[in-house]
């Protein structure tokens, strides 16, 4: 199988990322791409259903089942599958998995020629048993490379790669409320301290004479920085059985819910 980007988690990673319900997204993509016939309202059962129950995790894939060869893909600049897509991966059950990181918006790694030999190839290796060489990524992570610099609030002396799951540990109170929502996102500055985007989409590829001030403020094109959130209350880990995992690693791949 070759899950290209996707979700792990439906609550967790997208409606309800950090216990915090946010439907916006897909109020509009409701909007956009409903059918003739009727739909489940997931923005209406996130209302309903603010906290994870039963009705989410009926959501959710039982990752750990999955044992045929996979070959994923995940982007360090989506707003909406990176988490899902290495989750997924790590948490598969699978013993023949391949993880390609991508650097560009994930439409856009989707369709370039080179990509879709390699998925063919993987394809023609475990699906009609030719030799053509993809049985040396069973078990592998491979990183697409991108050669580019990073400076944060600390300072990188050298050329540094941060690569992984970002904690953020914090000591908060408010004590005139009983909750707090509280979102993180991490910005990449250069040596004069201007913030900077990564452009998801390389400017050979966009049409016409396009400059950096032409690109639109979207996910789709401009990549800020990871981000997390979190609603206090739910800062505590809720556990489900997955085998194979210790509570340590665990506690690394769930994020709070």
């Amino acid at each position: 199988m070759a899950p290209w980007e996707g979700l792990g988690d439906f609550y967790r990673e997208s409606i309800g990322r950090g216990g915090i319900p946010d439907h916006a997204f897909w109020d509009a993509l409701t909007g956009f791409f409903g059918g003739q016939n009727k739909r489940e309202n997931v923005a209406a059962m996130v209302d309903k259903y603010p906290l994870y129950n039963d009705y989410w995790d009926d959501k959710k894939p039982k990752l750990r089942n999955i044992q045929v060869p996979l070959y994923a893909t995940a982007s360090y600049s989506t707003g909406l599958h990176t988490e899902g897509s290495v989750k997924g991966f790590l948490l598969a059950g699978s013993h023949q998995q391949w993880l390609r990181w991508t650097t560009t918006q994930e439409w856009h790694d989707l369709y370039q020629p080179e990509n879709v030999d390699d998925l063919q190839r993987f394809f023609d290796h475990y699906m009609l048993g030719r030799d053509n060489g993809s049985k040396e990524y069973d078990a592998a992570t491979h990183r697409s490379e991108v050669d580019i610099g990073a400076s944060f609030n600390i300072k990188f002396e050298r050329y540094t790669e941060l690569c992984g799951f970002s904690p953020l540990k914090l000591f908060m109170a408010t004590p005139d409320h009983d909750d707090m929502d509280v979102y993180a996102i991490i910005r990449k500055l250069d040596s004069a301290g201007n913030v900077l985007y990564y452009y998801n989409i390389p400017f050979e590829h966009l049409p016409g004479d396009l400059c950096a001030s032409d690109i639109p403020h979207m996910n789709i094109f401009k990549h800020t920085g990871p981000n997390g959130r979190l609603r206090a209350s739910h800062r505590a880990i809720t556990h489900e059985d997955l085998p194979g995992f210790d509570d340590i690693e665990y506690k690394r791949l769930m994020s709070d819910a």
